[in-house]
């Protein structure tokens, strides 16, 4: 008698529940899907920056270069702002003087990429050949949800030694910066394309 009893409400119980089912399809709220703000992109004109330093370079117009006023503010030391994007491209300038120094700048500039191993997907390193204006190095492009995507260096081995790297001043994400990485990387390798020694004197140094 028992079973019999609640047969019946079973049987209602199903039904119920198959009805629910059955209601879902598209009316049921879904999680969207992740999406990321969208990016307007200025226009690429450059303009030339050569104020009294050893180097010069055009950069985008939407940048803007400053003295780089943290740590010992030391000569021709710069911050290259991207301002629409929240990024820096920090610059520093190191004279050769001694015999060993070039050494001693080439292993510092390794360093700083290696910092970035522990999270770095890849690391790739090409080469910056310049025979006219003297100058060479490398560019190294760092994958994955670092704080730095990009740095390089240039050095015409005798006298110069330029080195910058690119940060974004906010949380590291592959996936929402990656349009943004590659705009501003294009626009570092046209800086180095147009990348000259100037004839500013070294004597101060030596």
């Amino acid at each position: 008698m028992r079973v019999r009893f609640f047969q019946p409400l079973l049987g209602s119980a199903l039904l119920v529940v198959a009805v629910l089912l059955g209601s879902c399809g598209g009316d049921v709220p879904l999680p969207k899907p992740r999406a990321y703000y969208r990016v307007n992109f200025p226009e690429k004109t450059y303009q030339t920056y050569s104020e009294g330093c050893p180097y010069e370079f055009e950069h985008p117009a939407y940048s803007e270069v400053l003295p780089d006023m943290q740590g010992d503010q030391k000569y021709c030391w710069m911050n290259l702002k991207f301002k629409p994007f929240n990024a820096d491209l920090h610059i520093s300038y190191k004279p050769i003087v001694e015999e060993n120094d070039l050494q001693y700048l080439l292993n510092d500039a390794y360093t700083f990429v290696d910092k970035h191993n522990l999270k770095a997907e890849r690391i790739t390193e090409e080469p910056i050949s310049n025979s006219s204006l003297d100058a060479h190095g490398l560019l190294f492009r760092i994958g994955g949800n670092t704080a730095s995507n990009l740095q390089f260096f240039l050095t015409d081995s005798t006298n110069h030694f330029f080195r910058a790297s690119l940060y974004f001043n906010c949380e590291p994400n592959k996936d929402s910066l990656a349009p943004v990485v590659d705009f501003v990387a294009e626009d570092i390798e046209y800086l180095i394309s147009t990348f000259n020694w100037t004839d500013v004197t070294l004597d101060e140094f030596r």
